[in-house]
């Protein structure tokens, strides 16, 4: 089960490793190697209907190996078909194909299919293999999606480069969403995929509880299913946009390969992220509030640790809408205004609320950190504000590069970590709990949790407002002018030899040095259930806390170095660093990098 996923990589290599090769021997090697997967699961329904009386499980496997089979046969239907297409493609495209996107791909997707393989067997040679069935369902069903999803990607890229200009996806056109439908249907089978991904990585290399009275292994198999239906799904999709506009190229000749030709050379500019992602950015905003006065009207603690895990997601999507759309006017400021108050404002009023009936020394500490709570995202609030105006002054190309760029993918990445690590804590939350034993009810108390998760709580929501504080970060860089980035900016060099051009760069390094091992120490206690550490608390607020100062003081650089050069600094005309006399040679690194090496 585990071995199988590596060995359908290398299975999919030997499908196209040699496209013009018909050589007649090589032509019934490849027939037989194609075959396999289907007689395999033939051998397996033939073997379940002889106990289909006996057990219990044998008609539903049956449907199970049908329906893959059936799969299976589409798949390598479709590899024969585009095979032959392959063959056909130009020598630059196939040069390009083979290297780039098979042996290249496989490399990619090996790696952490190895990775996974390894970490379920892990979980064997720690425990027996009766505890391990939900740790290698897991693998196998990451391995199936990311094999799917680099199927898929194959499948896109084995036609000409006019076709491939109206089958793939653009930044510019996902911001926009100027997509044609069965494009959106993809991109949000994909982000079901990755969802799933992230869910079932949290539950690869654990042991199952024999105390425990409810099977992972059952939501484990149908995450992995719907994981598997939405990546199959987006497989078949892609084979019919290729069969689609294959067909429709023949039909038009050169025409349609002129006309496509020049769109995929034509610049696209983008200048405002859609209005659907707008709506679900105060959505998610309205979140936290919610949860923190559900905890208050209710009493229930857990609505708090909640809403403290939603917070990070709130303020990334907070960030998403202050620079979504730079040139709007003062109707659009008004609306950001309230997304803030709804988000900011109204949990620390709800929190406010929450601690008047506790002690008098208890509620002073609470209403002080409330306070300096408000007044920081007040003034990162304000400063975004600042330089979103900065960035309605850059040209409509720099403006696009940065919606798409720093907004899109940055934001994508970052949002991505995110899930990651709360799918951690809802799988420390399942291996505690199970379905149903977190009822958010105040009659029901949630009696039967045992706290077990906070450190895993704690861990990830602080590693969480970390990544939505480097974007914040990287907005603010990208927005400025070149000569300000440069000059802003920390080279190795400078970190050889400790000189800085400013203090607060060298006050930076430490920060960021404190806030990495914070960081690495709050990473180990993810999805690990134990009784509340003190410590994870106390790293969470390092590792926020001096990542906040370091972005606050950079941010405090660029705006002022963005006013003070004006026009003068978007020339360029010297002010940016001069590398050569600053860079140091091997061997003239400073004393105090030799101490810390001793030390």
């Amino acid at each position: 089960k585990l071995l199988m996923t590596p060995t359908m990589i290398m299975y999919v290599v030997g499908m196209f490793a040699r496209p013009r090769d018909e050589n007649v021997y090589y032509v019934w090697l490849l027939r037989f190697q194609y075959t396999l997967p289907v007689v395999g699961e033939i051998w397996w329904i033939a073997a379940y209907a002889r106990v289909l009386h006996e057990a219990d499980d044998a008609q539903s496997a049956m449907i199970y190996h049908i329906a893959r089979g059936v799969v299976f046969a589409f798949i390598i239907l479709s590899a024969w078909i585009m095979r032959s297409g392959i063959a056909q493609l130009p020598a630059k495209d196939l040069d390009e194909f083979l290297t780039s996107d098979l042996l290249g791909g496989a490399l990619k997707v090996g790696g952490p299919v190895l990775f996974l393989t390894f970490r379920a067997t892990k979980c064997i040679l720690e425990d027996k293999v009766d505890k391990c069935y939900t740790s290698s369902d897991a693998t196998q069903s990451i391995s199936n999606h990311l094999c799917l999803l680099w199927g898929t990607m194959l499948v896109a890229r084995a036609v000409p480069r006019n076709i491939r200009a109206e089958t793939s996806f653009t930044p510019e056109a996902a911001l926009s969403l100027k997509l044609k439908f069965w494009k959106l249907i993809q991109g949000g089978l994909i982000v079901i995929v990755s969802c799933c991904i992230f869910f079932l990585f949290s539950f690869s290399g654990s042991a199952e509880d024999d105390n425990k009275d409810y099977e992972l292994e059952d939501i484990v198999s149908r995450v992995g299913g719907i994981g598997l239906a939405a990546s199959g799904l987006s497989f078949i999709i892609q084979v019919a946009k290729n069969m689609y506009y294959t067909r429709k190229s023949r039909k038009r000749g050169g025409r349609l390969r002129a006309l496509t030709s020049t769109m995929a050379d034509a610049p696209r500019i983008v200048s405002s992220i859609a209005t659907p992602y707008l709506v679900v950015s105060f959505i998610v905003t309205c979140i936290t509030p919610l949860l923190v006065w559900l905890c208050i009207l209710t009493r229930n603690d857990f609505y708090w640790k909640l809403a403290f895990a939603s917070a990070p997601f709130g303020a990334l999507f907070m960030v998403l809408s202050i620079f979504a759309r730079p040139q709007a006017g003062d109707g659009y400021e008004r609306f950001l205004y309230v997304q803030f108050g709804v988000f900011s404002v109204i949990s620390e009023l709800g929190l406010a609320v929450g601690v008047l009936g506790g002690e008098y020394s208890e509620k002073v500490k609470m209403i002080m950190f409330i306070v300096i709570r408000l007044s920081m995202t007040s003034h990162i609030f304000v400063q975004g504000l600042r330089i979103r105006r900065i960035c309605a002054k850059k040209p409509a190309s720099s403006q696009s590069a940065f919606l798409t760029d720093t907004i899109l993918l940055r934001g994508s990445e970052a949002l991505f970590g995110m899930m990651f690590l709360a799918f951690e804590t809802v799988s420390c939350l399942s291996k505690e709990g199970g379905p149903g034993s977190y009822s958010l009810t105040k009659e029901d108390g949630l009696d039967s949790y045992n706290g077990k998760c906070d450190n895993s709580i704690y861990s990830s929501s602080s590693l969480c407002v970390v990544l939505s504080i480097v974007l914040i970060h990287t907005a603010a860089s990208r927005s400025c002018s070149e000569a300000v980035q440069e000059k802003s900016a920390v080279t190795f060099s400078d970190l050889a030899s400790l000189r800085f051009r400013r203090w607060h760069q060298r006050v930076n390094v430490v920060n960021i040095t404190a806030a990495t091992v914070s960081c690495l120490y709050l990473l180990s206690y993810l999805g690990v259930s134990n009784p509340d550490n003190d410590w994870v608390v106390r790293a969470g607020a390092i590792a926020m806390t001096v990542a906040g100062v370091a972005a606050f003081l950079d941010i405090f650089f660029f705006l002022r170095d963005e006013a003070k050069l004006g026009e003068r600094a978007r020339g360029g005309d010297g002010t940016g660093r001069k590398s050569s006399a600053r860079r140091v040679s091997t061997g003239n690194l400073t004393d105090g990098m030799v101490l810390g090496a001793v030390i």
